[in-house]
Order: structure tokens, then sequence, then C-alpha cells
């Protein structure tokens, strides 16, 4: 049998190769994000990013829980999606997206991905 051209090779490697590149870029990488301030968020729309912040208020909702966050002079409403034990005065880590609404920026997280740092007093 005779040996496949370059050409051929050099496909078959990209062939067996793009798959795992595109599942390394869709994976995540297992290295939280540094966290980003509350004020930063708009510089930030769309990225996954971390933040931590004072817990306000929650407000349970229908797929999870609303909780306003507050950090510096800053604030901005996490949308958690299942249950958090985040409780009003904790001090939180999440991990999520923000976006742009009508009211300001949101920051979509899992619930999962919504970590009490230190509980509130």
């Amino acid at each position: 049998m005779p040996e496949p051209s370059a050409r051929v090779r050099a496909a078959t490697l990209l062939a067996l190769c793009l798959p795992a590149l595109a599942l390394l870029h869709v994976l995540p990488s297992g290295v939280p994000p540094p966290p980003v301030s509350l004020s930063d968020l708009p510089l930030h729309e769309g990225r996954r990013v971390a933040i931590v912040a004072t817990v306000g208020s929650v407000t349970t909702t229908t797929h999870g829980a609303a909780l306003r966050l507050v950090a510096d002079d800053a604030s901005t409403v996490l949308l958690a999606r299942g249950d958090t034990a985040a409780e009003k005065g904790d001090l939180v880590r999440a991990v999520g997206t923000p976006s742009r609404s009508a009211r300001g920026i949101v920051f979509f997280a899992e619930a999962q991905d919504v970590v009490v740092i230190r509980p509130a007093a």
C-alpha cells in the first residue's frame, strides 16, 4: 500500500485535532476568574467573571433567588438559578456573567457558583 501524501497526512491530523481544540475552548479551565469590582461590571458584559460583595437583600423567585449585592459605592442584582444559602449580610463570592438590562447591570450565576465567604454576624 502506498504511503499517503503529506497533504493527506496533514488533513487527517487536522481532522483529529480540531474536535479536541474545540473541547478545550468550551470546557471550563478549572481556574476561577479573578474578581472584578461591581463598578467595573459594565466593562465585562457578557464575559464570565467573579465578584465579591455583601448581600443587601434576598428575594426568592420561581427559578432561584435575586440577591441585591453591595460593595463600596456600587450595587447590582445577582440572579442565581437554583437555591442558594446566601442570606442578608453575608459576604459572597459569585462567578457568573454580567448583562445589561433596562434597570442596569444584572449578574447571572448558577446557585452553586455563589459561595458564602463570611456569614452575617
